[in-house]
C-alpha cells in the first residue's frame, strides 16, 4: 500500500509540476478545492520536477504524489515505497498505473466541429518539430474535419525565427483558398504563430481563423487579435484525481488505466469572428442572428426584414451551412445555455430565459437534441463533484 498503513490519515502529499505554467495551478486550485470541501486530512506539499535533489528529499516523506509531470525518476522513486501515484498529465500516461488526463480527442473534435459550423471549408494543423501525445489532438481534428468532406493541410513550422517561419508560412498558405481556419493544441502554441501569421500577410480572421487549447486568458486576451480557444475541465482534472488519491489511501483498490476528462466548451474571440459564406443574405442573417438578443426574433421576421421570404432564406442556408436558420438559432441558444450552466449557479428556468426560450421544457428539449443530455445532467456532468 505505501508508506503508512490503512488509516483515516493525516497524510502528507507530494504535489510535483512547473507552478509557472496556468495549467498546473489550475490542477492544483482544483485538488486544493476538495481538500477543502471534503475536509481530507492531508496537507499539500509543492514539489518542482526540475529540481532533483528537492524533488527526492519531498518524495521521501510523502504518503502519496500527485504528478502534472511524470518522468523516468518519479516511478522509480514512488514503487519501491508503494507510494500511490496518480498522473495528471497526457505526457506519463505510460509511465504510471492511474492517470486522469484531459480528452485529447475529444478536444480535437470540438475544435473542428466549431471551425465547421463557422463554414470554413478549408482546415489546417500545424506541425511542429518532434512528436508528443497531444498530437492526438491534431488527429482528431483532422479526422473530424475530413468525415465532413472538407481538406486538412499540415503546415510546417520550424520554430526558426519570426521573420524565416513567416516566409515558409507564406509559401504554404499560398495556394490555399481563403478563408481557411488553423487549429493549435496549445494557446501557448497559437500565441507564438499568431505574429508570424501576420507577418506572412494572412489577416485574421479575414484570411485565417484560429483556435487555440487550454483558455489561458492572460495569453488568450493579450494575443492580436484575441484568441478564441477551447475551455478544459482542469479543475474537475484535479478533484478527480484528487478522489482517486484519497479512495486509494483509505485502502480501495484505484481504477487502472486512464481516464480522460472531456473539454468543457469553446471560449469565442476575434481571432475567429467571421462567417465565412460567400452568400451575402446568409451573411447578413447570420451577422443578425449573432448580434441579436437571443430570441428577440423569428425567422419570417427575419427573412422579412431582409427583403425575402421565409423560404428562400430557408433554401439559402441549407445550400451553404446545411442547416436551417431557426436550427442555427437554437444551436446558438444551446451554445449559450451551456456556458450559463457552467458559469453561474442559476436554476434552468432562469438559463432557459437568458436564452430566450419560454420554458425550462424547451430548454431541455433542445439540450437533449443537441448534447443527448438534460440541463442538470450536463451541469452535473462538467461541474465539480
Amino acid at each position: 500500500m505505501g508508506r503508512r498503513a490503512v488509516s483515516n490519515g493525516p497524510w502528507r502529499v507530494a504535489f510535483v509540476g512547473e507552478m509557472g505554467q496556468a495549467f498546473t495551478r489550475e490542477i492544483f486550485l482544483g485538488v486544493a478545492s476538495f481538500t477543502r470541501q471534503h475536509a481530507v486530512p492531508w496537507s499539500l506539499h509543492l514539489a518542482e520536477v526540475h529540481n532533483h535533489r528537492l524533488l527526492r528529499a519531498e518524495i521521501a516523506s510523502a504518503d502519496a504524489v500527485l504528478g502534472t509531470v511524470l518522468t523516468r525518476l518519479l516511478p522509480r522513486l514512488t514503487e519501491p515505497a508503494g507510494l500511490p501515484l496518480v498522473n495528471l498529465s497526457s505526457f506519463g500516461v505510460r509511465l504510471a498505473r492511474v492517470s486522469v488526463t484531459t480528452d485529447n480527442e475529444a478536444i480535437g473534435r470540438m475544435a473542428a466541429t466549431y471551425l465547421l459550423e463557422r463554414g470554413l471549408r478549408t482546415f489546417a494543423v500545424l506541425r511542429l518539430p518532434g512528436r508528443d501525445v497531444l498530437d492526438a489532438r491534431k488527429a482528431a481534428f483532422r479526422r473530424t474535419v475530413e468525415a465532413a468532406g472538407r481538406v486538412c493541410h499540415d503546415l510546417d513550422l520550424k520554430l526558426a525565427g519570426e521573420r524565416r517561419d513567416a516566409d515558409a508560412l507564406a509559401a504554404q498558405t499560398r495556394d490555399l483558398p481563403r478563408p481557411f481556419g488553423l487549429y493549435c493544441r496549445t494557446d501557448a502554441v497559437a500565441f507564438r504563430v499568431l505574429p508570424v501569421l501576420e507577418r506572412a500577410g494572412l489577416r485574421i480572421p479575414e484570411d485565417i481563423a484560429v483556435v487555440g487549447t487550454d483558455n489561458d486568458e492572460m495569453l488568450c486576451e493579450t494575443s492580436r487579435p484575441p484568441l478564441t480557444s477551447i475551455e478544459l475541465a482542469v479543475d474537475r482534472l484535479g478533484h478527480r484525481a484528487a478522489a482517486i488519491l484519497l479512495d486509494w489511501l483509505r485502502g480501495r483498490p484505484p481504477p487502472d488505466g486512464v481516464e480522460r476528462i472531456p473539454p468543457l466548451t469553446v471560449v469565442e474571440r476575434k481571432s475567429t469572428g467571421l462567417w465565412a459564406v460567400e452568400d451575402d443574405l446568409v451573411a447578413r442573417a447570420l451577422d443578425r442572428i449573432e448580434t441579436e438578443p437571443l430570441g428577440s426574433f423569428h425567422v419570417g421576421a427575419l427573412a422579412r426584414d431582409l427583403g425575402v421570404v421565409r423560404r428562400t432564406l430557408d433554401r439559402r442556408f441549407q445550400a451553404v451551412l446545411g442547416r436551417t436558420p431557426a436550427q442555427e438559432i437554437r444551436r446558438r441558444q444551446v451554445a449559450r445555455a451551456c456556458q450559463l450552466l457552467l458559469e453561474t449557479d442559476w436554476p434552468v428556468t432562469r438559463v432557459a430565459l437568458a436564452c430566450g426560450m419560454e420554458n425550462p421544457e424547451h430548454l431541455s428539449r433542445f439540450m437533449r437534441a443537441h448534447t443527448g443530455e438534460s440541463p442538470t445532467g450536463y451541469r452535473d456532468k462538467r461541474r465539480l463533484a
